[in-house]
Parts: C-alpha cells; structure tokens; sequence
C-alpha cells in the first residue's frame, strides 16, 4: 500500500517536463545497451567473417593506426600475416620515411579481440602470433645489421 502510495504522489507532482525527461532518459539506456549487445554479437551475426575479425585484432594490435588505414592494408595485402608485417613496418619506420598515414593524436583502448577468439576456437589468433614472430625475428635482424655497420 505504501508503496502504490508513493507511485500515485510522485505521478500527482510530476510535470510534463519530468515525464519526458525521464522517458528520454529511459529510451537513451535502453538504446546504448542494445546497441552494445549488437556490436559484441556482431561476429556471430555475420557470420564467419574473417576480415571483420582480422581488422578487429589489428586495431587491437596498433592502437595509433588509423582503422581505415589498417582496413586499406588488410585489403591490399589480403591475409593478416602479411598486412600485420606491412603495418608493423610501417609504425616501426614512422618517424624516418615518407608517411603513408598519419597517427592518431588518442590512442584507441584494448578491447581484448585475440582472447574472445581463442575462446571461439578461431585460427586467426595463431596467424597473428606467426605474424609478430617473424616481425620480432626481422626487427632482430635488423637491429645486428645497423649495429654492424
């Protein structure tokens, strides 16, 4: 009864102002929430899209690279091994050659795309994992080479 009570009180001194304000603020929580839950379902919604999961683990992989560079690479070089060598390259030199893209002034957040896939079963984390072993084996090399000369 109290509580019918209260309902009825605070209905009674609500303005229309009140009403919409809270109804605007109702729909806007609902919408975020929803739109959240679609963009974490949207890989199983497309599919087994691979490009959208490649492109997901590399802005992971360089926060300061813009997505439409990484997804202009990816598309050029058309497999995640190569793209990733080419964009690591490419970040590695930044500053010494000519620019294909510019950074980011605020670097993306970490989303954690590689565990969600190894959970999935997918094989994409482990042509990521080849990917930086032959970029770290290269940036080796490449460290002995300058240092020898």
């Amino acid at each position: 009864m109290d509580i019918a009570l209260r309902l009825w009180a605070s209905a009674v001194t609500a303005t229309p102002t009140t009403i919409l304000q809270s109804s605007v603020t109702f729909f806007l929580r609902t919408f975020n929430a929803f739109a959240s839950s679609l963009y974490l379902l949207t890989p199983f919604i497309r599919g087994t899209n691979d490009t959208f999961h490649r492109t997901e683990l590399l802005k992971d992989e360089f926060l300061t690279v813009p997505v439409r560079h990484i997804t202009t690479v990816l598309k050029q070089q058309k497999t995640l091994y190569k793209a990733y060598g080419v964009i690591e390259q490419q970040v590695r030199n930044y500053g010494q050659i000519a620019r294909t893209y510019s950074k980011i002034n605020k670097s993306r957040i970490k989303r954690g795309i590689e565990l969600q896939l190894i959970e999935q079963g997918s094989q994409i984390p482990k042509e990521l994992h080849a990917a930086k072993k032959k970029s770290e084996a290269e940036a080796g090399k490449w460290d002995v080479v300058t240092m020898t000369f």
